[in-house]
């Protein structure tokens, strides 16, 4: 049977050991919200890492489409360059046109003239010239 000094110094150790047991459940709930909250974390860097991943593909599309644009954009400098010189073209002909209608009217001009002249002395002078 068991004494009375035998059973307190039980009881003290079943306290000690209690007590360590609480504050191994204590540490352990402690470590088991840090790891949820870890994976949490785990999570949402799993989250970033698609978005990213997600991110990169668009920026290559876009990266593409930025290539395509420039290219498209050197055809159209092209097409209006050729544009500005057709333009240019039509207006230098324009204008050569509208000389060449101003010479040939000056030189119908300067026909009549001559042929009046030409009238007028061939009534003034003798016709044995």
């Amino acid at each position: 049977m068991y004494n009375f000094s035998e059973i307190g110094w039980l009881c003290r150790l079943f306290q000690e050991v209690d007590n360590i047991i609480a504050d191994i459940a204590m540490n352990v709930g402690q470590q088991v919200l840090t790891v949820n909250h870890f994976l949490a974390e785990m999570t949402k860097f799993t989250e970033i890492q698609s978005q990213i991943d997600a991110t990169r593909e668009r920026i290559a599309g876009l990266d593409t489409s930025c290539t395509e644009l420039e290219d498209k954009l050197v055809l159209l400098e092209d097409v209006c360059n050729e544009m500005q010189q057709n333009n240019s073209k039509f207006e230098h002909e324009y204008q050569l046109r509208k000389y060449r209608e101003r010479k040939h009217l000056e030189l119908e001009q300067v026909k009549g003239r001559y042929e009046s002249c030409a009238c007028c002395l061939d009534s003034i002078l003798p016709s044995t010239i």
